[in-house]
């Protein structure tokens, strides 16, 4: 099925079954932590975060 078949079809499907979309978000909305799990999941720790290197205050100005 081509991209636009696609698009077609969930806008076909989304007229016929409008209560289909509210029961997805549902399911998201009663787990607002869920993203946390999924950064774990991935390896990211929210406790120890890396730093970003120091930026220097000094400007350079470009030599010609």
């Amino acid at each position: 099925m081509g991209r636009k078949a696609k698009l077609k079809h969930l806008r076909k499907q989304q007229q016929t079954n409008p209560t289909a979309d509210t029961q997805n978000s549902r399911e998201v909305e009663a787990d607002p932590t869920h993203f946390v799990d999924e950064l774990k999941h991935q390896g990211y720790d929210l406790k120890v975060s890396d730093r970003c290197p120091e930026i220097p205050e000094k400007i350079v100005k470009p030599q010609l």
